[in-house]
């Protein structure tokens, strides 16, 4: 399902435009470093990496080249991650 998405980054330096996506579900089973990309030629790319509970633990904009994002972050295994993939300019979406 699409949804709009906010983070206190989104609201302050992207309020141009809405960032709309998916959040996806992550359990790992092992600890250590993680790398998550979003890569797209169609949208600018926009990474969430949300707690269990909603806390934002990291995002990225432009991380990986061009208007690819990514996020790289040590995880734990007893946890649960949310990832919100967005898209940062609806008009490439339509």
């Amino acid at each position: 399902m699409i949804q709009t998405f906010h983070t206190a980054t989104l609201e302050t330096c992207y309020s141009d435009v809405p960032a709309v996506g998916r959040t996806f579900r992550i359990e790992i089973e092992e600890r250590g470093p993680y790398t998550i990309e979003l890569r797209s030629y169609l949208f600018d790319a926009y990474l969430v990496l949300r707690g269990e509970t909603g806390e934002i633990l990291a995002e990225d904009d432009d991380g990986a080249v061009g208007i690819h994002s990514r996020v790289t972050v040590e995880l734990d295994p007893a946890k649960i991650y949310l990832v919100d993939a967005c898209a940062r300019d609806l008009l490439f979406l339509e």
